[in-house]
């Protein structure tokens, strides 16, 4: 006979805390609870708070040239409780949702329904799915060689979310149950995709690395089917997960909420009945220096734009590439480029400089596609686009790029680029002029900015100028022009630029 259910929801100030963590982007703190959970160490709560698990305590993981606290991998899954790297045991690590059980989760700071999320995806839901293999798989296995066969694995637990509290009529503070709620009814779900995966591969080494993954960047949802197919080795898998730890991934804009602050996951019978819980995370803006994958799917179903921020400034966007048109599964990298011997050459002060890479995933080969790139004229530039300029570097020498500039969003547009490398904005300035008198006549000199048109005005009043020469070198070689019938008395000089 089953145990009967109990339910501890917490009631406002006189309530009862049922468990906290540190905040971050992860869940700190269980408001409600309804039980009886899993056998033990798969009953408590707490475990869904703080970061996704990343080893467990396996006590016959020394057989066959195992561990007994192996890493937690998307083909071996977190389970039993946690053990640090000594071997000494740490808190539990997932929590078992049977039918009728539920638990709501807290964060300190709201998860927002973000566009710039990369996918469209706003938060996570970790459980202890994992997919198959064709060997048995413990720490010396070889991921270059070992293959996945399919899955995943997955036991669905049904996900919900709150902002909390609104103050209208019919809620109670110290009651969630009469909060705003949105179900996922027809999913996504918690403990199906992707599975948890905590560390790099080193294919060169055919060993593990100690740095974690990234649990606040989602896999791809549109690799789903090309992960469960089976046939590819793990870590061609691994590859496909471009750093990110896995997860579920939920987008709020189907909930209507611009933000939500408390994730509630149920276990109902008899579809979702004996999932795990292990974690919920929130998704964090990419910033330049991150990489992302991408998937002809991710065009038809228009999560194909990919925004890359500033680091430090998250709300000031670098560079963003809206994919046409891809030729097949690719990654995209992104980096700083601050060389200031690579900058030194241009004819005026960089702006924005990165630089753009997109190659086959798994693989390194080129990939045909079509993309239109927007990049930040940095939060500096106050002008109207007609003083800048865009170059791209073409293995040799930068190349002018042309583009429209967006005064909305401070940002240039370059429409259908097909390839990526070196991306430089920089505001052109008028060069410094030297003036020499010769016989009757004055010689204008300056060092000119290639390929614009130059044009020496002369001015007594500054109200009206006159042109005295113009033209446009094709390089940056001193140039100089003469005013020869200079007015008598006094008069003023000055060089106009014009873009191409």
């Amino acid at each position: 006979m089953r145990a009967p259910k109990t339910l501890v929801i917490l009631a406002g100030l006189a309530g009862v805390l049922l468990g906290t963590s540190r905040g971050g982007p992860y869940a700190v703190q269980v408001v409600g609870a309804q039980g009886p959970f899993g056998n033990s160490p798969y009953g408590d709560t707490n475990a869904v708070l703080g970061a996704p698990s990343t080893r467990f305590y396996d006590p016959f993981g020394g057989f066959g040239g195992g561990v007994t606290n192996p890493r937690v991998k998307l083909v071996e899954p977190a389970s039993n409780i946690a053990a640090d790297t000594n071997g000494q045991m740490t808190p539990n690590l997932i929590t078992t949702l049977n039918g009728g059980n539920l638990i709501i989760a807290r964060f300190d700071q709201p998860i927002r329904d973000d566009p710039v999320n990369p996918y469209g995806i706003d938060f996570l839901v970790f459980g202890n799915a994992f997919y198959s293999a064709n060997v048995l798989v413990n720490e010396s296995t070889d991921m270059n060689t070992a293959l996945l066969t399919g899955g995943p694995f997955s036991e669905p637990v049904k996900v919900s979310v709150s902002p909390g509290y609104t103050g209208r009529a019919g809620e109670n503070p110290d009651a969630p149950n009469t909060w705003p709620w949105y179900h996922y009814d027809t999913g996504p779900y918690g403990d199906s995709d992707f599975p948890t995966h905590a560390y790099k591969w080193n294919r060169a080494t055919t060993s593990w690395s100690e740095e974690v993954m990234d649990f606040t960047k989602p896999v791809n949802p549109a690799l789903k089917e090309l992960l469960s197919a089976g046939g590819m080795s793990l870590a061609d898998a691994i590859d496909l997960y471009v750093e990110s730890g896995g997860g579920t991934g939920f987008d709020l804009q189907a909930s209507g909420f611009p933000w939500i602050r408390y994730v509630k996951v149920e276990g109902i019978d008899p579809d979702f009945s004996g999932g795990e819980i292990d974690a919920f995370s929130i998704v964090r803006h990419m910033t330049v220096g991150d990489e992302l994958s991408i998937a002809p799917e991710n065009i038809t179903n228009n999560t194909a734009t990919f925004f890359f921020q500033k680091a430090g400034q998250p709300s000031l966007n670098l560079a963003s590439l809206a994919f046409r048109a891809l030729g097949g599964v690719a990654k995209i990298a992104t980096a700083p480029l601050d060389d200031p011997s690579t900058l030194a050459s241009l004819p005026g002060i960089p702006l924005n400089a990165v630089r753009l890479g997109l190659s086959s995933l798994p693989g390194t080969n080129a990939v045909a596609f079509r993309a239109d790139l927007a990049l930040g004229a940095g939060e500096s530039y106050d002008g109207g686009g007609d003083d800048l300029e865009v170059v791209q570097w073409n293995g040799s020498n930068w190349v002018r790029q042309a583009f429209t500039f967006d005064s909305t969003n401070n940002r240039v547009r370059l429409a259908g680029v097909t390839n990526l490398s070196a991306f430089v904005v920089f505001e052109v300035r008028a060069p410094p002029l030297s003036i020499n008198h010769i016989g009757g006549s004055f010689e204008i000199r300056f060092i000119p900015v290639p390929g614009w048109g130059h044009t020496l005005e002369r001015t007594t009043d500054f109200h009206s100028w006159t042109m005295v020469s113009n033209v446009t070198p094709a390089d940056d070689q001193v140039v100089a022009l003469e005013d020869n019938a200079p007015l008598p008395g006094r008069a003023f000089y000055r060089l106009r630029l014009e873009r191409p």
